[in-house]
């Protein structure tokens, strides 16, 4: 789980007097938790929070009288019914939602520096958390000094809604933009992945502890060498391998797994080869080829998953090939799970779960809400990552090559397409966030709502590999990798909104 930072940059006595902080174990000194320096982007009436996905109302005060618990619940479900500020999805925060704005190192209001919210009460907000230890209160934030207390809920207390979903995928890291001739372009207007670069971003990503490398971004611990295990493994003995490092507390820990298809995945970086790992990453023997997964390939499943580190294609194996093995632990609620759910022997055959290690027997990652896809008229909202899709997955219709797939999501931004005119061609990351693991043909969830589904998708993601090329997902199987940009390859599906 990924944990924000308090704000706290100072320390004290037990006097509350300011003190130098090194080596005092305070607050101020570790500055445990994630950070972004550049936290916030307003977009009108509405503040997207880059570092939990979320995203606000920029003024706390469109409802300035006080409300009851029950009538703040009714307020928002009369927001949904008129589309507050464009949208129908508000709800009343949790008490983890509303706190995370939080930042303890200011007061009246207790919100980050040069945050662009406006009308703030220095007082409290409902959330929409019972009290467990009596239910006929609910938990409030006040938003002059940072406290969190349970409140009657017919006491009078202010609201501040929310909408989107705080599970975060990463950003590719692509910042360059390209021709179809993969030349270097300038970036500005041409939608490209470099252009927008969706998803969540670290500068200061890894932290090395020894042999370890702990990933602030998603939560997730990986051995900082990639080569403990030299020689290629079947997927059976990458598994096995992995039961025998826990057996022994390998590097010190006794919860080590083989990373299923998007844990291993989030380490990529897409503006690098050889290997396709972030600048600056303190990872060392990193193999120029391919790492198992522990996710089975539906499509077939004599095979599973893994992930070339010195390109970045995502693709399936048989099992009894030889890979490399690149242990993982930790949890990360940043990463949605695969979606997968069975577990298969290295003959495909269905077999219990239990005690594999597999990916369907641990589903680590984000949980999903169900149902996870809601349809508002010609748009889907895919609760799990906030993203708004067309409903029509096929909106040339026909195979384009990749400069025409950007010309028709410009067409149908001209014409607001579900009222909306900020579509855009989405990122190999967020394609790749729609795949359910545990299904093909197309590999979506089974209750998917989506109308003329096809084999396979461009992205806006240019290839660092070779810039002629363009990232693609094939959605038959759920894979990932490249396609000639001149040719008339993929189909076009649009994306609107940030991956949360």
């Amino acid at each position: 789980m990924v944990i924000l930072s308090t704000g706290q940059r100072r320390c004290y006595d037990p006097d509350g007097a300011p003190i130098p902080c090194r080596g005092t174990g305070q607050d101020g000194e570790l500055r445990i938790g994630a950070f972004l320096k550049e936290r916030f982007k307003t977009e009108g009436p509405l503040v997207h929070d880059l570092l939990t996905g979320l995203t606000w109302p920029k003024r706390a005060d469109h409802f300035q009288l006080p409300l009851t618990w029950q009538e703040a619940l009714e307020t928002v479900k009369g927001l949904n019914r008129q589309g507050f500020l464009g949208f129908f999805d508000w709800r009343l925060p949790n008490r983890r939602e509303l706190r995370s704005l939080l930042w303890l190192e200011a007061k009246n209001p207790v919100l980050p520096p040069g945050h662009p919210f406006e009308g703030v009460f220095h007082g409290w907000y409902w959330t929409s958390t019972t009290a467990a230890i009596n239910p006929r209160y609910a938990w409030n934030i006040h938003f002059g000094g940072g406290r969190m207390f349970y409140s009657h809920k017919e006491d009078g207390r202010l609201l501040w809604p929310v909408r989107g979903q705080s599970s975060i995928l990463p950003a590719t890291g692509q910042r360059r933009c390209y021709d179809s001739n993969g030349a270097p372009i300038p970036c500005r207007g041409t939608g490209q992945d470099g252009e927008l670069r969706i998803g969540a971003f670290l500068k200061e990503r890894f932290k090395t502890e020894g042999p370890l490398v702990h990933d602030l971004l998603t939560g997730l611990t990986w051995p900082k060498r990639a080569d403990h295990f030299q020689l290629p493994l079947t997927w059976q003995e990458a598994l096995e391998t992995v039961k025998g490092l826990n057996r022994q507390g390998f590097l010190g820990f006794f919860d080590w797994r083989l990373p299923n298809r998007r844990e291993l995945r989030s380490l990529l970086w897409l503006e690098a080869k050889n290997p396709v790992l972030p600048p600056g990453h303190p990872f060392e023997g990193v193999f120029h080829g391919w790492y198992w997964t522990s996710t089975t390939a539906a499509i077939n499943p004599r095979y599973a998953w893994n992930i070339h580190f010195g390109g970045g294609r995502m693709f399936y194996s048989h099992k009894e090939d030889g890979r490399l093995l690149w242990p993982v632990r930790g949890q990360s609620s940043i990463l949605p799970a695969t979606g997968q759910r069975r577990c298969y022997d290295s003959n495909g055959a269905p077999i219990p779960c239990r005690g594999t290690g597999q990916d369907g027997e641990l589903r680590m990652g984000a949980p999903w809400p169900y149902p996870r896809f809601a349809v508002q008229e010609e748009a889907v909202l895919d609760r799990l990552t906030g993203l708004h899709w067309t409903i029509s997955a096929d909106l040339a219709p026909g195979l384009t090559t990749w400069e025409e797939a950007f010309k028709v999501v410009e067409n149908i931004n001209q014409m607001a397409l579900a009222g909306f005119s900020d579509w855009r061609l989405p990122n190999i990351n967020e394609l790749e966030s729609l795949v359910d693991a545990q299904n093909h043909s197309p590999a979506l969830s089974s209750d998917h709502p989506f109308r003329e589904v096809k084999e396979f998708y461009w992205s806006s993601t240019t290839s660092f590999y070779d810039p002629l090329w363009a990232w693609a997902l094939y959605l038959t199987k759920g894979a990932v990798g490249v396609g000639l940009k001149k040719g008339r390859h993929f189909y076009v599906w649009a994306v609107r909104g940030k991956l949360k």
